[in-house]
């Protein structure tokens, strides 16, 4: 009874909170369109107009794509399927990512591979590895039942000897990125000179990334006598020469409006000063407790950088970028795919091919270079019958690039302020009372303990109570927004006198928690400056590291635990992981009560121990 009380009250209490707070609504959170699997019949019945059964695939196919939940096709599979079933006409089709064009050409090149064919009868080339290998996983579902099928991925980044040896036992589907498959077929470790099928997926992202010449010579290897199938999300000039040189009288299909987005999309932009970007992208980020997205930055320095800031001020994030070994990457796609971390910051490049699910925001940290990287970012989100947010964070100069990109996208982009920092708080608080509205309460299990419970909470009235709550839940935005100034939007790339003073006063105040990040030695100046930064800072040495499943934002979240009342204004610098240890910088006049307070903690079942020492 105690416990219902308590969270009626905490719901009116809130309601009364927030009254009047002011709001933010660019999250485009949507719900999931259910698709009744009514329309796919048995196997053994009459294909439905509208099903995946419509196309009337052998059976080890149907019984696949059943299986893998194909029931409804998209617009794209529609259109294509029954044309690579009844012709080999070549094709080009325009789709955006998300859109289920994998399955358009998979299942009827499948369907059409021989059982007796010996050699290869498919070509998939894909921009990335990530797509190469996602892909073939793709594929191989698709063909789960055809025994008589092989599927060989070849992507580089991997030892060359073990995919050498594959395609040596025979493959009929072969998937791969542009220069590995130029290498093998130039060491004569791959013929494809008898294929029946060259399918280009993602045509425009393999012209970006530079393989107009790989693309060249593998298509000159390939036999006359072939179907070629284009994918693209865009129709750029380099495209539609591949296409008039290589192919034969394609068939053009459009799935969905040629150069522009998803309409399940959201477009918002913010224009601040350089220096706000940052603080900004936090805003963004706080004020949408369940923002799982990708925050993309133009090159691979910024990407990091990006990512070292938002660690070191605690929030769950990995970058993914060209630096990054295989083994690196495949880590970081794992962690963000089961959404142990929430937040991915990464550049074009290294974000080619990435295929994941549920994504809520795209975050433009910097605009991109060209327009189908626009389309490509943003397609990433609003799938699945889901909405989703495109969020762009510029400055006053970058207005004009940002006009183009709004006319050949022929979307409207929504100008909006930074969160304040009262909507912040609005929103966090608010999310606290739906998650203790959904909650499952476990009657049998607390019943024992709520006497107790009542009896130490017996001085406090139900108000005290939910403002105690609140505090303890939303303490830390609390803290960090609820008088920050507001971020102030430039509404013109011309910064008067008047403008920049009055924007001082209003973020006076407005302060990171950790200020200090990683100085990278591109200078002398850097140098200088990161060694006069060290001075103020000592190292210490905590018994725990990567195989214990640390990570920075865990050694960060340790330490303000460890010292309640003053946590969040220890400044921390570097931070250093080893296999069975961690090495950080804690600010001299804070390192005492942190050694003090880590050696009280646990971490999982280690007794922890931290120690000063000296780094040279």
């Amino acid at each position: 009874m105690f416990k219902d009380l308590f969270i009626i009250k905490l719901g009116v209490a809130i309601r009364y909170l927030i009254l009047g707070f002011s709001s933010y609504n660019p999250t485009g959170y949507g719900k999931i369109l259910k698709t009744s699997n009514d329309t796919h019949d048995s196997l053994s019945g009459s294909p439905q107009p509208g099903s995946f059964a419509q196309f009337l695939l052998k059976e080890q196919l149907q019984r696949a794509a059943a299986e893998l939940g194909f029931t409804v096709p998209t617009e794209i599979q529609k259109k294509v399927i029954p044309r690579i079933l009844q012709d080999t006409r070549d094709i080009i089709a325009l789709a955006q990512t998300g859109t289920g064009k994998t399955a358009s050409f998979g299942f009827p090149i499948l369907e059409k591979t021989p059982a007796a064919a010996k050699s290869v009868f498919g070509l998939i080339l894909c921009p990335t590895r990530e797509l190469c290998i996602q892909s073939a996983g793709e594929i191989e579902k698709y063909a789960k039942y055809l025994n008589h099928v092989k599927i060989v991925p070849v992507y580089g980044g991997a030892a060359i000897q073990p995919q050498i040896d594959l395609l040596s036992r025979g493959a009929q589907i072969i998937i791969a990125t542009p220069g590995r498959i130029l290498d093998f077929i130039r060491r004569s470790a791959a013929d494809i000179s008898r294929i029946a099928y060259l399918v280009l997926d993602e045509a425009d992202s393999m012209l970006n990334l530079g393989f107009k010449e790989e693309l060249d010579a593998i298509l000159a290897a390939a036999p006359a006598e072939r179907t070629t199938i284009l994918i693209s999300a865009t129709m750029s000039a380099e495209v539609r020469r591949i296409a008039e040189k290589y192919m034969r009288n394609p068939l053009e299909i459009i799935a969905g409006v040629k150069n522009t987005g998803t309409a399940l999309i959201n477009h918002f932009f913010c224009a601040v000063q350089a220096k706000d970007k940052y603080p900004v992208l936090r805003r963004i980020i706080d004020a949408n407790p369940e923002l799982y997205g990708i925050i993309f930055c133009r090159t691979r320095l910024g990407t990091q950088d990006v990512a070292d800031r938002m660690m070191k001020d605690g929030y769950s994030i990995e970058s993914l970028h060209g630096d990054l070994s295989q083994a690196a990457r495949e880590l970081v796609m794992k962690k963000f795919r089961n959404k142990t971390v929430r937040l991915l910051a990464a550049t074009d490049v290294a974000a080619r091919g990435l295929d994941v699910h549920d994504l809520t925001h795209i975050i433009n940290y910097d605009l991109p270079e060209e327009i189908e990287l626009y389309n490509h970012r943003t397609g990433r989100t609003g799938r699945a019958g889901k909405t989703g947010v495109s969020f762009s964070i510029i400055t006053g100069r970058e207005r004009k690039r940002l006009d183009i990109i709004r006319r050949a996208i022929k979307r409207d982009i929504i100008e909006t302020d930074a969160p304040s920092g009262t909507t912040v708080c609005a929103h966090r608080i608010l999310h606290t009372a739906e998650k203790i509205k959904n909650i499952s309460v476990q009657e049998d299990d607390i019943a024992s303990f709520l006497p107790a419970v009542e009896e130490t909470l017996a001085e406090y009235s139900r108000e005290e109570l939910i403002k105690r709550f609140i505090s303890l839940e939303c303490g830390e935005y609390l803290n960090n927004y609820l008088n920050a100034g507001d971020i102030i939007s430039v509404k013109n790339p011309v910064y008067s006198e008047k403008y920049t003073s009055e924007h001082n006063r209003q973020k006076k105040g407005l302060r990171d928690n950790t200020q200090f990040r990683k100085i990278r030695h591109s200078s002398k100046d850097d140098t200088n400056a990161y060694k006069e930064r060290d001075k103020n800072f000592v190292w210490i040495t905590v018994n725990v590291g990567k195989k214990q499943g640390m990570l920075p934002p865990v050694i960060i979240n340790l330490i303000r635990k460890s010292v309640p009342a003053a946590g969040h204004r220890i400044k921390i610098g570097k931070i250093i992981l080893h296999t069975a240890k961690t090495e950080l910088q804690i600010e001299k006049n804070s390192a005492a009560e942190v050694l003090t307070g880590l050696r009280k903690q646990i971490f999982g079942k280690t007794v922890i121990s931290a120690d000063m020492t000296k780094k040279v």
